[in-house]
């Protein structure tokens, strides 16, 4: 823990030194409107990096992040370029949506990933499932509902592997 926290001092320390470089050979730098502007553009990287950090604190290995934000934004640039008289909402909203889908199909398919020893219908199946789970999410913006049908689920699912494995008691 002493290490971490000596890592994060270091780095802090390092931010803060290599700002105050850039600062001496361009004084610009560190004005306001400029430190202004650099944290206004970082934004939208900052949100991939919180949304990023979600996946690996929580040990998981989510590359598709990145992928789908770079999809997203090149089809909103291609279809404010096809149509300039497009309002920009629109344009925001339409690259919105196409996230939240590639999203959706990604969570789904690393989700039926677990089961995949068990077969590629099997493995198909539980992504349709979990797609089915995280519209459930989207629709009552509580994951009270799919964690009770993923539970429910599963005690079906392991029933009937005991019926089935044993008929006749």
């Amino acid at each position: 823990m002493k290490a971490l926290k000596q890592r994060e001092a270091l780095l802090a320390l390092s931010i803060v030194a290599l700002t105050l470089l850039v600062g001496l050979r361009a004084p610009v730098f560190l004005t306001v409107p400029s430190l202004a502007n650099l944290l206004t553009d970082s934004t939208l990287l900052i949100m991939l990096a919180l949304a990023q950090m979600l996946v690996i604190v929580t040990r998981g290995v989510d590359l598709s992040v990145a992928s789908n934000l770079a999809l997203s934004g090149m089809a909103a640039a291609l279809l404010a370029s096809r149509n300039p008289d497009l309002p920009l909402i629109v344009v925001v909203l339409a690259a919105t949506l196409l996230g939240l889908v590639l999203g959706l199909i990604l969570s789904s398919l690393m989700f039926g990933m677990g089961h995949l020893y068990q077969g590629v219908g099997i493995a198909l199946g539980t992504a349709l499932s979990g797609a089915a789970l995280a519209l459930l999410y989207l629709r009552r913006r509580s994951a009270i509902e799919p964690i009770a049908a993923h539970a429910i689920s599963d005690v079906f699912a392991v029933l009937a592997a005991t019926f089935l494995a044993h008929p006749h008691g």
